[in-house]
């Protein structure tokens, strides 16, 4: 795990997603984000994480990286790493729901979805760039 400035790269572990989580709580909170938006984040990036080390192919061995942003208008996050067919409910964040559609996955897109208020995806460097974004909250 290398850890430098506001970003964080892991692996493929269960206590990856642990260090991403202390990680974005640690980062905003020395960055002054109410206690509500390192709540919002933690959680967020943990199902972030979670979905990227699933989405990675079994040889793929490229980091999780996780990036802190902080802005005048809010607080956000951003999530690179695993990978999906074009047409996978992860390129598109209207498909992004927590229930009711009979899917046994992606309800984590959904809850990030419902959380933020900002979600975008693009591909970077053959991997799918997650960010999410909490305008207000503390900013002035």
């Amino acid at each position: 795990m290398i850890r430098a400035g506001d970003r964080l790269r892991c692996g493929r572990g269960v206590a990856d997603a642990a260090s991403a989580r202390r990680f974005v709580g640690e980062t905003l909170t020395h960055y002054g984000a109410p206690d509500e938006v390192v709540q919002t984040l933690r959680l967020a990036v943990s199902e972030l994480v979670s979905n990227a080390l699933v989405a990675r192919g079994a040889t793929d061995e490229t980091p999780v990286e996780i990036t802190v942003e902080t802005g005048s208008d809010g607080w956000g996050l951003e999530v690179l790493g695993g990978w999906q067919p074009a047409g996978h409910l992860l390129w598109d964040t209207s498909r992004w729901r927590m229930q009711g559609d009979g899917r046994s996955s992606g309800r984590g897109l959904g809850l990030v979805r419902a959380l933020a208020d900002e979600v975008d995806v693009h591909r970077f460097d053959g991997h799918a760039v997650v960010s999410c974004w909490i305008r207000g909250l503390g900013r002035h």
